[in-house]
């Protein structure tokens, strides 16, 4: 059973694996409240010694000076992890609390919390953390959902802006389509076109063969003169009506 001073150790589930890999690495490291301090990142070495030292040396696992026991080394090894637990829990714990199961034989938290607030005299908080290392201890288990996660590194984890720009340095631009210049374009004359005329003159029966060739001759001068330069003059009719 346990000394005066505590009665059931109590640890987190974090700290419990943060020291066992560093002692799994370097099983020759003394586990002094001062290495604690550092390896946990606490305030001081009394919070290490009270959260971390003390529980770890009730539980066996390290000496009066941080080196570790027989049952450390046993702790420390995946193969013999199991064993160790059980050792713990057959030298710490009263045997009743291995028939505090459920209906799957499993450990059950809430008859070991129970048994804990009224036999260790315990309050809600410190019987929840005793029990949970307890738990810990009679089903023991390497799984790494208990170990502390490192974060993953995202993709993009530059940010979105780098990622934007190393995008835009990938995507084809298009060329946009050449513009045809006009200046050289061949400027050609106009072409004449054929015109016919039509007119119809009226005159009074009266007048005579003097004026209607007057008549004609102006015509001749001021309409048709005009086309003289022209390849080709258009056909014409004049109609003299009386």
């Amino acid at each position: 059973m346990a000394d005066d001073d505590q009665t059931y150790p109590k640890i987190s589930a974090k700290q419990w694996f943060l020291i066992r890999d560093r002692v799994s690495q370097s099983p020759r490291t003394a586990l002094t409240p001062s290495t604690i301090m550092a390896l946990c990142e606490l305030q001081d070495e009394k919070s290490a010694k009270d959260n971390i030292f003390n529980p770890l040396r009730k539980l066996g696992l390290i000496d009066d000076e941080g080196t570790l026991t027989d049952v450390g080394h046993k702790w420390r090894d995946d193969e013999e992890y199991s064993e160790a637990c059980a050792e713990i829990v057959a030298k710490l714990y009263p045997g009743s609390l291995a028939i505090l199961t459920d209906v799957d034989g499993s450990p059950d938290p809430q008859k070991i919390r129970s048994w804990f607030k009224k036999e260790g005299k315990l309050g809600d908080s410190a019987a929840k953390q005793v029990t949970a290392t307890y738990l810990m201890l009679a089903a023991p288990t390497l799984t790494p959902s208990v170990r502390p996660a490192r974060p993953a590194t995202p993709p993009n984890a530059h940010g979105p802006a780098l990622a934007s720009s190393a995008a835009a340095r990938t995507i084809p631009t298009s060329t946009p389509p050449a513009i045809r210049s006009t200046t050289d374009t061949k400027v050609t004359a106009p072409v004449a076109l054929p015109v016919t005329v039509n007119l119809a003159i009226h005159l009074p029966d009266t007048v005579d063969a003097a004026t209607i060739d007057g008549v004609f001759a102006s015509i001749r001068t001021h309409l048709i003169g005009g086309y003289a330069d022209a390849e080709e003059v258009a056909p014409h009719q004049v109609d003299v009506l009386s």
